[in-house]
């Protein structure tokens, strides 16, 4: 039987094209530290319903709470063995990233930062970063942030999708 978060969170993934709506939330048109801060929110807000569904019950509610940090909550996710390495590994380094500008309210977002979240996507990200587009030029540093962020969030959406189908 669902309960209401269960219904929120399916629509949230199927009722409205969750890139769309992602990419309206992590709006290209913020700073990119805000686009950081949304992304991290985004992904959270799915980590804590994968966690109600994965672990028995008050444990799930336990660490989908505000009294967690989401480091451990991150920590969590891993023992449960539902993402690949490099996955965790590109959620735990958005949140590093995220705390950096978080502990230093005048902290820029640098071109190693990108790299540093993009690297988690090995080759892929290495194709993007050098691409060229029509016009000649190189994709620009946010362009390439405003991505990243999205395939962070979009893994954890997908993962707790695919959860939820397969408890149909």
């Amino acid at each position: 039987m669902e309960n209401k978060e269960t219904e929120k969170v399916k629509k949230d993934i199927h009722g409205e094209e969750f890139v769309e709506k992602a990419t309206r939330y992590i709006s290209l048109s913020s700073t990119e530290e805000i686009m950081i801060l949304r992304a991290q929110l985004l992904t959270e807000y799915y980590v804590n319903s994968l966690l109600v569904y994965l672990l028995p019950s008050d444990e799930g509610h336990y660490y989908s709470s505000d009294r967690v940090r989401f480091s451990d909550k991150i920590k969590k996710l891993k023992e449960s063995e539902v993402f690949s390495s490099s996955e965790i590994e590109a959620i735990q380094r958005l949140n590093r990233l995220r705390n950096k500008f978080g502990h230093d309210i005048d902290y820029q977002v640098l071109e190693s930062d990108v790299d540093y979240l993009g690297f988690c996507f090995g080759k892929d990200y290495l194709a993007n970063k050098y691409r060229i587009d029509g016009d000649g030029k190189k994709t620009l540093k946010k362009d390439r942030l405003h991505t990243l962020l999205l395939d962070v969030c979009v893994i954890v959406a997908i993962e707790l999708a695919n959860l939820l189908k397969d408890k149909k």
